[in-house]
């Protein structure tokens, strides 16, 4: 399961069915083809990391003394909405289309947790040079050699992900 670090909720199906909650819901065009995923991330770069990773990192960090006392920001990539709606496209083979959606739309989209989301993606989008700046893909691959990318992930979940 890839996540957002820090504040963002797993990548699980949260409500009722047919409710905005997290996946890709079949939208946009009449006949109903195609995905959509609307976000409030402007153009800003999203720091992403499998779950699975965040355990296997810290393990790395564990294995480092000099570390001790250090802040260790990771991220397993640093992906566009368009990119990840592009790499979502070539893992489900039918058109994902990322939406930018500003902040205030999200809120009142009724999506689950819509305000904690907007407020998280404010700051991912007004901090975005630091956010990801912070968090060195270098740096967390020599940590964990085996850092999913977004891609390898999508090749075993992205089934799990759409509704």
């Amino acid at each position: 399961m890839w996540r957002i670090p820090a504040t963002a909720a797993p990548r699980e199906r949260h409500g009722e069915p047919g409710s905005q909650a997290p996946g890709l819901p079949r939208t946009g065009s009449p006949s109903g083809s195609g995905r959509q995923r609307p976000l409030p991330m402007a153009g800003a770069r999203l720091a992403a990391i499998a779950s699975e990773d965040i355990g296997r990192t810290a393990l790395g960090v564990f294995r480092h003394p000099e570390l001790i006392g250090e802040t260790v920001s990771i991220a397993g990539a640093h992906h566009t909405g368009a990119e990840i709606a592009g790499l979502f496209t070539a893992a489900l083979g039918e058109k994902v289309v990322y939406r930018p959606a500003s902040l205030d739309e999200y809120r009142a989209s009724g999506a689950f947790a819509a305000d904690e989301v907007a407020n998280m993606f404010a700051y991912y989008v007004q901090a975005a040079d630091t956010f990801t700046g912070d968090r060195d893909l270098d740096a967390v691959r020599a940590l964990n050699p085996g850092l999913q990318s977004l891609p390898d992930w999508l090749a075993q979940h992205a089934k799990e992900v759409v509704r």
